[in-house]
């Protein structure tokens, strides 16, 4: 990470109001639902990070880990499995994100040997019609749609029967990655296991009504095709759900750019714990969608007699 990045560290007030309106400019560029994480993430880091923890991530080594990510590499309690996608069309993908995918999967080398056993690391980085699906499948986001074949670059993060998506790295937000990544394995691995119930054999009626209602030539579209339907009618229930959050995500940003032009720590504070409520509404929303879907391909797949 060779870039400084405004985002690794919280404004103080002791530094030069130049510094600090910069810092807020570039929050305000951002994508909204980037901006929820790192805010997030900030959060979550700030407090125990020591003065050459936060001098080391901001001076961007690609490969380099913080001491708060050994801290949390050397504790942990549960095999944690890194699924890496990079899923690029090369030859319409700009060459800065395919160079920040490669230092990406720099950087999940050094999570691997770290971790030890303890750090499964999986890449899928052929750009292929399963693994785009399987990429969709675990929650990532596709773009590049505009200018040639849908491409995919994400973390899923897994233990403890429990998932962490960063769905969609993005080379604007490069410092804070490692943040995320880190943030995602100390989840799932102070998870409780999760009961698990037996498994339904049949669908229920109100699943297969629903999958009837989104395919209604069902009949004449296999099972492939029906998934991709039941896919694109759950992004456009996401899209629709993303619009609606607008409103909250602008006012979280310019609270938050307020805060960082303010001599106040408890602005600060207040603001990016606004971020975090409102990246929590919109995780919960996409996790329902999420479910639902799956609920519905399974059902499509017992009517098609898979």
């Amino acid at each position: 990470m060779r870039n400084r990045s405004s985002v690794t560290t919280t404004a103080s007030p002791k530094r030069p109001r130049k510094h600090e309106e910069a810092q807020a400019r570039v929050i305000l560029l951002a994508l909204g639902f980037f901006l929820l994480g790192i805010a997030a993430t900030m959060l979550y880091f700030h407090a125990g990070r020591d003065k050459r923890d936060e001098q080391q991530v901001a001076g961007g080594q690609a490969s380099g880990l913080s001491a708060k990510t050994e801290a949390v590499l050397q504790k942990l309690n549960t095999p944690v499995q890194i699924r890496f996608y990079s899923l690029l069309d090369r030859a319409t993908v700009a060459t800065a994100v395919k160079d920040f995918a490669a230092r990406m999967d720099d950087l999940l080398q050094a999570y691997g040997e770290a971790g030890h056993d303890k750090i499964e690391i999986v890449r899928v980085n052929t750009l292929t019609e399963t693994n785009a699906d399987a990429a969709s499948d675990d929650g990532l986001r596709p773009f590049n749609r505009d200018k040639g074949e849908p491409s995919f670059l994400g973390f899923v993060v897994s233990g403890n029967g429990q998932k962490v998506v960063l769905a969609q790295l993005s080379p604007e937000w490069e410092a804070a990655v490692q943040f995320d990544l880190t943030r995602a394995i100390d989840e799932v691995n102070r998870a409780r296991p999760p009961i698990v119930a037996p498994a339904a054999t049949r669908s229920t009626p109100e699943v297969l009504s629903e999958v009837k209602a989104a395919i209604p030539n069902l009949d004449a579209v296999s099972s492939k095709q029906g998934a991709e339907m039941l896919r694109a009618a759950a992004l456009r229930e996401f899209a629709g759900a993303a619009n609606q959050l607008q409103a909250k995500v602008k006012e979280a940003q310019e609270r938050l750019a307020a805060a960082q032009n303010s001599d106040s720590a408890e602005e600060q504070q207040a603001a990016m714990k606004n971020l975090q409520q409102v990246q929590a509404e919109q995780a919960e929303k996409v996790k329902e969608i999420a479910a639902r879907l799956q609920e519905q391909i399974a059902a499509l797949q017992q009517i098609k007699g898979q």
